[in-house]
């Protein structure tokens, strides 16, 4: 039996606003998660800029589920497998406050490579190129598909202080794929 008990100790104590199991991960599904997210940021004060910036790579990290799910076979009973935990952040002296977007879904090898390549790129930019790559990739209509893996990473990575990644190999040419993106602000005195 689950202990509900701790489990609500570990969600406090982490500060975990949600977590979503994609299995069963729909537009639907996102469009609430997000609704409920919106609430949980009035909450928090973390000013407008912010929280759209929250809401926008929640929605880009979910569409990732999605898309890559599409991606892989129907026969695969697994389809739409996914997490995404949504935390916030406090820190140790109550100065500066955010979010931090986890996510985890499962990826072909060959879709392992195009997103290496996108957040490789990604990493040697700073705010000012990452921005200007955005730009150019979107004026010239390159890298961008009806699967995912073009413009997003480019879209959350500008919108946040700090991403980071990793993939952990599976079977059958699959690997989980783990992103994190951490926003945070300057608390008003």
């Amino acid at each position: 039996m689950i202990d509900f008990e701790e489990l609500e100790h570990i969600i406090t104590e982490d500060r975990v606003v949600f977590v979503v199991y994609g299995k069963w991960m729909t537009q639907a599904l996102i469009a609430g998660l997000a609704e409920g997210l919106e609430k949980d940021i009035e909450d928090s004060n973390l000013g407008m800029s912010a929280a759209t910036n929250v809401l926008t790579i929640f929605i880009e990290l979910s569409q990732n589920i999605l898309n890559y799910a599409k991606a892989r076979s129907l026969e695969d009973e697994n389809k739409n497998e996914g997490v995404i935990v949504v935390q916030r952040l406090y820190s140790e002296n109550d100065d500066e406050e955010g979010y931090a977007i986890y996510s985890q879904n499962i990826v072909a090898d060959q879709d392992q490579s195009k997103i290496s390549e996108k957040l490789d790129l990604i990493a040697t930019l700073d705010q000012a190129g990452i921005k200007k790559k955005y730009r150019e990739l979107r004026r010239s209509g390159k890298d961008t598909h009806d699967k995912g893996g073009g413009l997003g990473f480019f879209e959350i990575a500008k919108r946040c202080e700090s991403i980071d990644h990793s993939f952990v190999p599976l079977s059958d040419g699959k690997s989980f794929f783990r992103f994190k993106a951490t926003i945070t602000r300057r608390k008003r005195k």
